[in-house]
């Protein structure tokens, strides 16, 4: 059997993987794993020198004028 569970509480995903190690079951946090991917791929590109970091907020609008 399969349960798909879409669009929980984050505070609700601990009582679901208690449940489910309860019932011998396994539990997959496809949404963690779609957010490990972006983060991943941010990392890549931010160390390729394709993404810029900024320090401060400032610095963030400072560019963006700049850009206008």
């Amino acid at each position: 059997m399969t349960l798909i569970i879409e669009n929980l509480d984050d505070k609700f995903v601990p009582a679901f993987k208690s449940l489910a190690n309860v019932l011998n079951a396994k539990v997959k946090d496809t949404q963690a794993l779609e957010w490990k991917k972006e983060a991943d791929k941010m990392i890549k590109d931010y160390k390729n020198g394709k993404l810029k970091a900024y320090e401060t907020i400032e610095e963030l609008k400072a560019e963006l004028e700049d850009d206008i």
